[in-house]
């Protein structure tokens, strides 16, 4: 019987409600729990009172020694695990930007060979970019020192791992890319369905087709305010009859 592959998951965020990477988060756990239990020993660590989602009961949890401090709560309880944590792994998953520093202190110890990060993308080189407050601090830690103790970085498109070896500066070998799936619940609509939706829309909120769709939290780094401009410039010189519609919850003041 081949040995499973230890995989140790960063769960604190896989409880957030309508994020994109925690339902990223929660439909490779399914995945991984389930149709590959028989190749993998997945766990999930997380902070005291993280990952109550039903999906966090398919794998086994670790919950870290939470510090209920006022500020950098999540960096303090995350620097103690890596530094005194005892199972050992074979790889190390954050699904997002957000590793917390001194992870790699798991490494020089031995208790986790490999540390493997999802960035999804990153901006282009020369653009400038509009952030949260903070939001700045991850970029930099993974430009200037995650980088060189992740074994690799993964984006979700070609142009997604481009993006992050111009923008970090990252070795092209540590850069790997693949495509996202949607969940099994998204299928084309039949001509009845089509039809009962857009009365929908059109009753209840006025919406009436040919349209274009943005879905997002309306954060700046999610680059809404140039889908409006760009939308504005096509409907100038080119008359499009589609509207815009823009659903998104507001995540910052």
């Amino acid at each position: 019987m081949t040995e499973k592959i230890k995989i140790a998951w960063f769960a604190d965020d896989i409880d957030r409600r309508a994020k994109g990477t925690a339902t990223y988060s929660r439909q490779l756990v399914t995945e991984l729990a389930t149709r590959f239990s028989d190749q993998v020993d997945l766990t999930l660590i997380h902070r005291n009172g993280k990952c109550v989602n039903p999906v966090c009961r398919l794998a086994k949890n670790i919950t870290i020694k939470t510090f209920k401090t006022p500020f950098f709560q999540g960096t303090f309880s995350w620097f103690w695990y890596f530094l005194t944590g005892r199972e050992k792994f074979d790889v190390f998953h954050s699904p997002r930007p957000n590793l917390y520093p001194f992870f790699f202190l798991s490494k020089l110890r031995g208790k986790i060979k490999k540390f493997v990060v999802t960035l999804h993308g990153a901006p282009d080189k020369d653009t400038p970019r509009l952030y949260r407050p903070g939001g700045s601090w991850w970029g930099w830690h993974i430009k200037y020192l995650a980088k060189h103790f992740v074994d690799m970085f993964l984006g979700d498109s070609q142009i997604g791992q481009k993006q992050i070896i111009d923008y970090y500066r990252i070795n092209p070998k540590k850069v790997d890319y693949f495509f996202l799936d949607s969940a099994g619940g998204f299928r084309q609509f039949s001509a009845e369905e089509k039809a009962a939706a857009q009365k929908r829309l059109a009753e209840r909120y006025r919406i009436k087709p040919p349209f274009f769709l943005q879905v997002g939290r309306l954060d700046p780094h999610k680059n809404v305010h140039r889908l409006i401009e760009a939308f504005a410039i096509l409907k100038k010189e080119h008359n499009l009859p589609q509207t815009l519609v823009v659903i998104g919850g507001r995540h910052l003041k």
